[in-house]
């Protein structure tokens, strides 16, 4: 899939804004934002974050996938996911259903981000990188990156299934060189790490 593009996005907002006949004022109303920002994403300077872009979408009567992609979106049915949905200021990618299988080779709707927070997976997954998730995967299959319970918070972690049937899990950071064996049965599995994605989030 094509990256999401400052210039492509700003056209295709404005573009729908002169379909629909609306002003930029009366947009910026509907969707509960200052109008300066409107002005801006028109312009190619700041792309607008996705709950934004999904309130456009509706005023529109378009998809969030078509109003980013334009001519590249294919399909209408739409996937959305998100690192943290509750907050107003997450954001996330608007795939259709086709294009999340073809990119991912997973069921779009169990496809979620997780945002990694700390190093303890650097230099893999460096702090502030967002992956992938299939959230279908719920035990250890195999080697591989995990997003399990740590503690009191959810975690990536590299696990490595032992010929006696114990885990070792371990963080890539081999500055702080952690391991964590612990036993299959005993641990959470919330989705294994199939891709890794280079986000610029514009404020």
């Amino acid at each position: 899939m094509n990256p999401v593009s400052a210039d492509s996005l700003g056209s295709s907002i404005a573009s729908e804004l002169k379909r629909s006949g609306l002003s930029m004022r009366e947009l910026a109303r509907r969707i509960d934002i200052a109008q300066p920002s409107i002005s801006k994403w028109c312009a190619n300077r700041y792309i607008p974050r996705v709950i934004y872009l999904e309130r456009m979408a509706e005023v529109f009567g378009v998809s969030a996938h078509w109003l980013t992609y334009g001519e590249h979106a294919s399909g209408r049915d739409e996937i959305v996911i998100r690192p943290k949905p509750e907050r107003d200021d997450a954001f996330g990618l608007s795939l259709t259903a086709d294009s999340a299988k073809a990119t991912f080779n997973a069921d779009p709707n169990d496809l979620m981000l997780f945002t990694q927070e700390t190093d303890d997976m650097s230099p893999t997954i460096k702090g502030g990188n967002v992956v992938v998730i299939d959230q279908s995967v719920t035990s250890v299959v195999g080697s591989g990156i995990y997003l399990i319970q740590v503690g009191a918070a959810r975690e990536l972690r590299r696990i490595q299934p032992m010929v006696d049937g114990s885990l070792d899990i371990r963080i890539d950071n081999l500055k702080r060189s952690a391991t964590e064996p612990a036993e299959a049965d005993k641990l959470t599995v919330y989705g294994k790490v199939i891709a890794t994605l280079a986000l610029k989030i514009i404020r």
